[in-house]
Order: C-alpha cells, then sequence, then structure tokens
C-alpha cells in the first residue's frame, strides 16, 4: 500500500523566474514540480531524473497514487509527467502539453502512448520529485 505525501494541484498556476506562464510548451518540469509543490532545482527534466532518490525503472506502478514518470530523448532534455493508475489498472496521466496552451493535457493512458506521442523514450517512475 502507497501513502501520497503530497496530492497533485491538477490546475496549477506555473511560474518561471517570478513570471506567470501561459505557454506550458517545452516547460515538463517545471508543471509537474509546480503541481507537486516542489522546489525548482534542475534545468531539466533528464537532470531530475537522474537525481531522483527513489526511481523505479519498471513498469510496476502503484495504484492510488499520483507519481511523476520519465522519458529519455527530447534533444537529450528528457521529459516527465505524472500518473495515476486506479485499482482497475487504467492509467490517467498528466503531461505539459505539445501545443502552446497553459494547462496539462490529459488525453493518454499508457506510457508508450505519451512516448510515441512526445517521441521519447520511457526510462521509469519516481516516488520523488525534486
Amino acid at each position: 500500500m502507497w501513502n501520497q505525501l503530497v496530492t497533485p494541484n491538477l490546475d496549477p498556476y506555473v511560474y518561471v523566474n517570478g513570471a506567470l506562464l501561459n505557454d506550458w510548451y517545452g516547460w515538463c518540469l517545471a508543471t509537474v514540480e509546480c503541481a507537486f509543490n516542489s522546489p525548482r532545482l534542475y534545468p531539466n527534466a533528464w537532470a531530475g531524473w537522474l537525481d531522483a532518490k527513489t526511481k523505479h525503472e519498471d513498469r510496476n506502478f502503484p495504484t492510488g497514487v499520483y507519481f511523476p514518470i520519465w522519458f529519455s530523448g527530447y534533444s537529450d532534455l528528457g521529459h516527465v509527467a505524472f500518473a495515476y493508475v486506479n485499482d482497475n489498472g487504467s492509467m490517467g496521466i498528466w503531461t505539459s502539453p505539445y501545443l502552446h496552451v497553459p494547462y496539462f493535457f490529459t488525453g493518454y493512458t499508457s506510457v508508450d502512448a505519451l512516448a510515441n506521442g512526445y517521441g521519447v523514450t520511457y526510462v521509469g517512475w519516481s516516488e520523488d520529485i525534486a
């Protein structure tokens, strides 16, 4: 059984250098960090994955909690989103959009679909971010 220590805000305000973002394209790490109210420590998602303290390089996802999912690629910057798996195994994913809008895209229901859509490679999930 997993415990959610920080429940993410599914509709956060995202700030970068004190400015409110009206375009989340390319700001995946900032959006996930703001959703989880975590500090901004890394310049990109790949650096965040490399420094994650509780990495899981598998698909044994926890159920009933939100968790970051990580991808390599995207010009070596990586990509991060977060997911939730219900007891019945269905997955919801919140990712920064591949469009110039200020809200999460929620149309993906698997890490493979997101990876194909964004042209990235799934590397794992973590229990922490920043």
